[in-house]
């Protein structure tokens, strides 16, 4: 029959596919292939989910994502469920299975037949449709309509059939999102072995790409997965040349030992734990993406001989099977057409199966290229493949392949029917990563690097908190109330950006990933945020479409919201009018666990508790090696929006380049800007006092600060102000954690009856020389000798962090070993530390300078007696109490030298503090006996916050800010209104503003 007639009958149903329906008997005489196969090096894999355990878990899973059945008006519904499921006939001792989109059917097709053809052992054959169900485009559906009449003959599973089998493991909506069509086919392979597996009771699969064509029996296959867990073919058995061209060995090493085009598992415990294993890894890492580690689903079979016992799974070497263009230089100049049967062979014995990859795109498919992989070889240099190409095409062409490649991917668009573009799938994978977290801490620094767009912790929590969970969603009929849609978010979101860019000042996501492409866009406009706004802003307008830097659809998505924020500015930044509509943005590192992150977390607490309105902002850059609460933790809720009109950036002079990189010049350039400076000595390093020009106010956390600043040389006249640090409400005498929550290097240690606790703690970047630990050790020892302490009945605890071994070495050895000095060398979690806090009986700090002293403060507040020295920005603290001074109070009275040389950022020919030793043994004894925390500790506690509580430092702050309420208004004034006018009347004449 010719080719064309018979592809008409096809399209009009009149024949059925080649293999339906009766088999050719010269190909079932044809005699089996044995296997021939080498060992790899055995690995231990000790697994501990038996199948029981699996299926059960698997099973007790909720079914999620019920939006995805939804009718939405106007949109198109993402429906992946309403196809039947066609269990096919046949045996479910090995299934055969594959994975593809609808585009991918004619392939599809052609496998089952050369299947059915070539080795009629197997009877069933399962077809894994990772696209949606129902499609919007009628051309497309009356295509899926056809080939469900085809595909009657096999099994189809939809992903809603496998979310319904696999339960909230399995997430259609996530990964058909995350992933683009290639990804999410190959992302699907572990997930369909456990399908087959648990639903068909298949007692073993064998998982082929459809554009492999089955030349001989596989039951050879399904003998040795009776024994082995596992089997596998690597892409090729000798090294490829050296010789410049691709594909070379190099790149196979990146991608995968092991081709899985082909592989097959037994349904052992061993293979479902690697399932199990597998399925969870590519749910993050199913990307391609070579120097980051991932290349689909197929890296990760690196894993098997390390996982597999020796015995368990199998290496197939035998040349006859999976051979494809990477392996051509051992095989290539061996393939032919066998005339008389029609099928491959390789040098004199018959194939098993070849695979053509690089061909499924046929409507751009070079013959002679052999695959778009690769450019080592061509048909010139294996003339005798091209009668294999040629009938290889001729099948594809029986089976109306390239008709059905015209079916459009339906997992390619928003449910609007807006494009997405490849950089949204990237983001949205890091938004929905985990957010980490141990002890209540997490990491800074870049989160998901993997993803080649970083989001931090934060905003990836706030991500998953706050924009809806299908990520399709355009409408609010698909959204959960007050949440986002993914494209309201990614529009917005810039990574490594404090905040988003609103109102006049719209700058989205989408134009920055442009730029960030585009190295001639950052020369000409490199600073897209700031001068170059305007500028930037006019070309995306007339060239990002004609450019192909996004879709059109994209585009007006964009242009919209643009038009939105333009309209509604006063809603986005407030205009002030008196000092009663002046606001803050406190923009610093909340949460952080060092002094100046947990500063933004006492200012946030003060201003709300005397309703001034503010906004809590996370710096996103801060350095390596810092610690910060889990966002759950925190309290209270960040935003990425500066709504208000006065911009706290709570960073010291020397942390200014992240208030530059992190927070737009745009959106500093129209408000007030305050920053919140700390300093330990009398001089104010000359190098940072430039940073000075960055802001309209300095607030610093005592006097001591403003006078070293005020008085160092290159103050220009901005105005220093005041503004301590208050107190919170947790740290009050009377909150005290339970003793559970105490660091385990106390309580692995506790007696019967506690001792007399002395506490120092310390941060190691804050220099051990200006914090001075030794001489409280020192000071500790010669009050309480151990000779005359032989119970234990007094301790010394010192906390210190981010040191090195050689750091805590050093004062190990100043304690002579003493095991009443106890060293805590670790970040502690919150609970930990107000444990700690409360369970200390005196704090003591013998520092030689503090721009403020927090940890005496915040001792104080909650009751505990003090010893420290009385000089530099904690004198102040004890005129809080001035009766329990020299009774539970003790200012270590000290000597000012100068320091000879420079000591980390403390210059030489500063001065600094040397508290009196033979004082704080005095003081040590005499606090050790008169039970000051129990007697007087609330009395001491209720002074201290009268003065240092949050309500007395907030209604400090609100005079602050209605004392620059006329500089507020004059800036405002000046220059916010002005750029307001001048953006107003130039977007609205820039090229396309008003097109539609």
């Amino acid at each position: 029959m010719k080719i064309a007639q018979r592809k008409q009958q096809l399209s009009q149903g009149l024949v059925v596919p080649s293999g339906s329906a009766k088999v050719d008997q010269r190909h079932r005489r044809r005699p089996l292939l044995p296997l021939r196969f080498d060992w790899q090096p055995p690995g231990p894999f000790h697994s501990r989910i038996g199948v029981a355990i699996l299926l059960a878990a698997l099973s007790s899973c909720l079914a999620l994502f019920s939006s995805y059945s939804s009718s939405f008006t106007n949109e198109f519904t993402v429906n992946h469920g309403i196809v039947p499921n066609n269990m096919g006939t046949g045996s479910k001792e090995t299934c055969v299975m594959t994975i593809s989109a609808w585009n991918n059917f004619g392939f599809v097709w052609n496998l089952y037949d050369s299947i059915t053809e070539n080795s009629p052992s197997i009877g069933c054959f399962v077809w894994f449709v990772g696209d949606i169900s129902s499609h919007p485009d009628k051309e497309a559906m009356k295509k899926i309509r056809r080939i469900m009449t085809i595909a009657d003959r096999f099994t189809v599973v939809t992903m809603a059939d496998m979310e319904m089998e696999l339960g909230h493991g399995f997430k259609p909506l996530e990964l058909a999102f995350k992933f683009d069509m290639v990804e999410l086919q190959t992302t699907l392979k572990p997930f369909a072995f456990q399908y087959v597996f648990q639903k068909l009771g298949a007692s073993s699969a064998i998982f082929l790409d459809n554009d492999i064509w089955v030349t001989g029996s596989l039951l050879p296959l399904q003998r040795e997965l009776q024994k082995r867990s596992a089997i596998v073919t690597p892409h090729i058995l000798s090294p490829i040349p050296e010789d410049g061209y691709k594909q070379k060995d190099l790149d196979i090493l990146k991608s995968g030992v092991f081709n899985f085009g082909f592989v097959a598992f037994r349904n052992s415990p061993t293979a479902n734990a690697f399932l199990e294993f597998w399925s969870d890894r590519l749910a993050f890492y199913g990307f391609v993406d070579l120097e980051k580690g991932m290349f689909y689903d197929q890296n990760w079979g690196m894993f098997i001989p390390a996982f597999f016992d020796h015995e368990d799974y199998m290496v197939i070497r035998d040349p006859r099977y999976n051979i494809a263009y990477w392996n051509l230089h051992t095989r290539g100049s061996k393939l032919s057409l066998d005339s008389s049967t029609g099928l491959p062979r390789l040098g004199d014995e018959p194939t098993v199966f070849v695979h053509f990859s690089g061909m499924s795109l046929l409507e751009e498919f070079d013959m002679y290229g052999i695959s778009r992989h690769q450019n080592r070889y061509t048909l010139h240099d294996f003339p005798r493949m091209e009668a294999v190409m040629k009938e290889y095409i001729k099948k594809l062409e029986l089976h109306d392949a390239l008709a059905f490649r015209a079916i459009p991917y339906g997992y390619s668009h928003f449910l609007d029917g807006t494009t997405i573009d490849p950089p949204m799938r990237r983001a949205y994978a890091a938004a929905i990563y985990p957010t980490d977290v141990a002890n209540g801490l997490t990491d800074s620094g870049d989160a998901t690097p993997f993803y080649g767009v970083s989001i931090s912790t934060y905003d990836r929590s706030a991500y998953q908190k706050n924009v809806a969970s299908n990520p399709f969603c355009t409408s609010k009929i698909c959204k959960a109330n007050n949440t986002l849609s993914f494209m309201e978010w990614y529009m917005l979101y810039i990574p490594g950006s404090a905040v988003d860019l609103e109102g006049l000042f719209f700058y989205s996501g989408i134009e920055h990933g442009v730029w960030q492409k585009r190295k001639d866009l950052q020369a000409a406009f490199p600073n897209p945020t700031g001068e170059n706004f305007l500028a930037f802003k006019d070309w995306f307008l007339k060239n990002s479409v004609d450019e192909l830097m996004v879709s059109k659809e994209v585009f007006q998505s964009w242009r919209s919201v643009w038009k939105f924020h333009c309209n509604h500015h006063s809603e986005f930044h407030k205009i002030a009018s008196q000092s009663s509509d002046i606001g803050v943005n406190i923009i610093g590192w909340h949460g952080g666990q060092f002094s100046i992150g947990i500063t933004s977390n006492k200012l946030i607490a003060a201003a709300r508790e005397v309703k001034i309105s503010a906004n809590a902002i996370q710096l996103q850059s801060c350095g390596s090696g810092k610690k910060f609460s889990h966002p759950s933790l925190l309290g209270y809720e960040l935003t990425r929006s500066p709504t208000e009109n006065v911009n706290i950036f709570v960073v010291n002079a020397d942390s200014t380049y992240y208030v530059l990189k992190d927070t737009p010049s745009i959106v500093r350039a129209n408000k007030y800007n305050i920053g919140y400076w700390a300093w330990e000595l009398e001089i104010f390093p000359q190098l940072w006092m430039k940073e000075l020009n960055e802001y309209d106010e300095i607030w610093c956390p005592s006097a001591f600060v403003k006078k070293s600043i005020e008085t160092s040389p290159g103050y220009d006249g901005t105005p220093i102000n005041v503004l301590p640090l208050p107190l919170l409400d947790a740290e009050a005498h009377h909150s005290s954690a339970p003793a559970t929550s105490l660091p385990y290097e106390i309580t692995s240690i506790e007696k019967d009856s506690k001792p007399f606790t002395f506490l120092v703690a310390f941060d190691f970047q804050s220099f051990m020389e200006r914090k001075n630990p030794l001489a409280a050790i020192r000071a500790f020892l010669e009050a309480f000798p151990s000779s005359s302490d032989p119970t234990g009945n007094s301790r010394l605890v010192v906390k210190a962090h981010s040191g090195t071994p050689a750091d805590m070495e050093e004062m190990r050895e100043v304690a002579g070993n003493d095991s009443r000095v106890i060293f805590i060398s670790r970040i502690l979690s919150n609970e930990e530390n107000i444990a700690l806090h409360h369970y200390q009986d005196c704090y003591v700090s013998l520092h030689r300078s503090e721009g403020y002293g927090l940890n005496i403060l915040e001792s104080m507040g909650a009751g505990i007696p003090i010893i420290a020295t009385n000089y530099s920005g904690n004198v102040e603290f004890f005129d809080s109490a001035p009766s329990y001074l020299e009774k539970c109070h003790f200012p270590v009275p000290f000597n000012l030298v100068k320091l000879k040389d420079a000591i980390g950022p403390y210059e030489a020919g500063n001065h600094w503090a040397n508290p009196d030793h033979d004082y704080v043994v005095s003081a040590m004894k005499k606090v050790s006996n008169n039970n000051c925390k129990t007697k007087h500790g609330t009395e001491i506690s209720k002074m201290v916050y009268t003065k240092f509580g949050e309500a007395a430092i907030g209604e400090k702050m609100q005079g602050l800010l209605n004392d620059a309420t006329p500089r507020i208004l004059q800036k405002q004034k000046e220059k916010n209104h002005l750029n307001l006018k001048f953006l107003e009347r130039t977007l609205k004449h820039m090229k396309g503003w008003n097109d539609q």
